[in-house]
């Protein structure tokens, strides 16, 4: 009898402590963008909005989901000050761990696109840029507060691919990187957002 109650137990306890996680975010975010060409490095400076939503499951404060996340980046070139808005596209896979007040997560950005929308291409080669990549994330997530999480993220990116219009040429080209003079273009971001985690 008490071997079925204990099985019991376990078996709606387990439960109770799973579930599925649905935990939409909205955030602001700043950092660079770098890269190198012919032993030049070119830096920009990041900063925009973000919002999206993780999609997952809990268990026994295990997390693990997908992550789906849109949201808008202005690039200044440091040098000039001269500067293009981006809208961003992001899709990662994310594990981690919820702790009694806070809980950490990494995840793996499988597309990572920023894209400046296709205003008017014969207007020079920005219109249509297109730079896609992948990369890493790290996040921390304070839950103290009732139904609110707090969040700070970390994201190492690498740029493998820049779809653009050549007015020149008239016609879009892609480049793969690296090439023979230019290194992978590289993004540090960081994210601070908040979100309502449900769990279901």
């Amino acid at each position: 009898m008490k071997l079925k109650i204990l099985i019991i137990g376990l078996v709606f306890g387990t439960h109770a402590m799973a579930g599925i996680l649905v935990d939409p975010y909205v955030g602001y975010r700043t950092g660079s963008f770098e890269v190198t060409s012919e032993n030049t490095t070119y830096e920009f400076d990041l900063s925009g909005y973000g919002y999206g939503l993780r999609l997952g499951y809990n268990f026994l404060g295990l997390m693990a989901g997908v992550e789906y996340g849109l949201g808008s980046v202005d690039r200044e070139y440091t040098r000039t000050g001269s500067e293009e808005t981006y809208d961003t596209t992001q899709m990662s896979a994310f594990i981690g761990y919820n702790f009694p007040l806070v809980r950490f997560w990494g995840s793996y950005y499988w597309n990572y696109k920023l894209e400046i929308p296709e205003t008017n291409l014969t207007t020079g080669d920005y219109e249509g840029d297109k730079w896609e990549g992948n990369g890493f994330g790290l996040g921390i997530g304070f839950t103290g507060i009732p139904f609110i999480s707090i969040n700070l993220e970390y994201k190492r990116i690498e740029i493998e691919e820049l779809t653009y219009y050549s007015s020149s040429r008239g016609a879009t080209r892609t480049v793969n990187y690296p090439t023979s003079d230019t290194t992978k273009p590289e993004i540090d971001e960081f994210f601070l957002s908040v979100s309502v985690p449900f769990d279901f």
